[in-house]
């Protein structure tokens, strides 16, 4: 999931790639980070930028470092409020993110259903159980429901696909916050992982087909309301 920085931003996309290892549940609370040259040498950056970045993350309580520790130790699961998307897109921007996500994720899930095994699914079960247990805690209700979004697209083995997807799926988080803005939004986020699941471990390309399509539909409605125009 870490690949060479290629903005003029270099510590700005340092610090997006390791909050997305956060997001996407590749490390938790309590796991450490690659070192500092390591993260240097796979992102071809210098090691002063991923320092500065660090620094960033761990002036935002997400990562400790140094005082006797070894390594830069993960100190929470979930991406603090002030390091989330903070703009959402606008109509034009939003609608043409929506496109991608229709020509992009529902590859993925098929993908993911003719490769991953027992442990994937266990695992795409545990993220739904992990968010319906949240209950009310919105900010980490989204983003457990991103992190199930993650994990099937890490599950297709695909890192082109799961790059293009994830450019795609940052920028709709901003929009996230307000698909699941009542219990029965949540609701109804949780029943369409569950349909994914079910299809994924159907396995058959229609039954993931149509699971895909009720499950993108969700932000495709919220769309429409939001612009008052029709996404199809």
């Amino acid at each position: 999931m870490i690949h060479p920085v290629r903005t003029r931003s270099v510590i700005d996309d340092i610090v997006d790639q390791l909050l997305e290892l956060i997001r996407s549940g590749a490390v938790r609370e309590g796991d450490r980070l690659p070192s500092e040259r390591e993260l240097a040498e796979r992102m071809h950056v210098a090691r002063a930028s991923v320092r500065a970045a660090i620094g960033h993350l761990q002036a935002s309580g997400v990562v400790a470092s140094g005082a006797g520790r070894r390594g830069t130790v993960v100190l929470t699961s979930w991406v603090p409020e002030d390091l989330q998307p903070a703009a959402a897109p606008d109509a034009d921007r939003f609608r043409a993110l929506l496109e991608a996500r229709r020509v992009l994720e529902p590859a993925l899930a098929r993908l993911a259903a003719a490769r991953t095994d027992h442990a994937g699914l266990a695992a795409l079960e545990e993220a739904v159980a992990e968010q319906r247990a949240l209950g009310e805690d919105r900010p980490r209700a989204v983003q457990a429901e991103g992190r199930f979004h993650r994990l099937m697209w890490r599950l297709a083995d695909n890192a082109a696909l799961e790059r293009a997807m994830r450019d795609v799926y940052v920028e709709l988080e901003a929009v996230l916050d307000m698909a699941m803005r009542t219990a029965d939004d949540t609701e109804r986020s949780l029943q369409a992982h569950e349909a994914t699941l079910a299809a994924l471990r159907d396995g058959s390309p229609a039954a993931v087909n149509a699971a895909m399509h009720d499950h993108l539909a969700l932000m495709e409605d919220i769309y429409a309301t939001s612009t008052g125009r029709r996404f199809r």
